[in-house]
């Protein structure tokens, strides 16, 4: 009976390290990550990479999105657009902010944001609260 628990846990330990799709040392500047956020609402801000320090330790900037296609009352899907940084007026975040790197997870956690890696394809969003 114990040895199943620990082969059960050892499945499952090995699925979750698979989610990590980078280590830190394939993570190049440039590299663009997303914040999804929302309760009633479904919001994606996004964030390049402008600077890697250490063994850990990234630099990130806020960026500008477009909207790729929406039915004009709310629903949408938005996209990153690289190099385009978010002006100190309209950024969530007027400076760069620095962030460790979760190796387990292959994702960054800075207050209240949990960044993933953004996948490429366009982002559902809802503005509807």
């Amino acid at each position: 009976m114990y040895e199943f628990a620990i082969k059960k846990m050892k499945q499952e330990e090995s699925k979750i390290k698979k989610w990590a799709t980078k280590t830190f040392d394939e993570i190049q500047i440039g590299d663009i990550y997303v914040w999804t956020f929302g309760y009633d609402m479904t919001i994606n801000i996004f964030f390049q990479v402008v600077g890697k320090r250490g063994k850990s330790t990234v630099d990130f900037r806020e960026i500008n999105s477009r909207l790729v296609s929406g039915d004009g009352y709310g629903y949408s899907t938005v996209e990153p657009i690289k190099d385009d940084f978010v002006t100190k007026d309209s950024s969530w975040y007027d400076k760069e902010f620095s962030s460790r790197y979760n190796p387990e997870y292959g994702s960054f956690t800075h207050g209240r944001m949990h960044l993933h890696e953004w996948d490429g394809r366009p982002m559902y969003e809802n503005h509807m609260d």
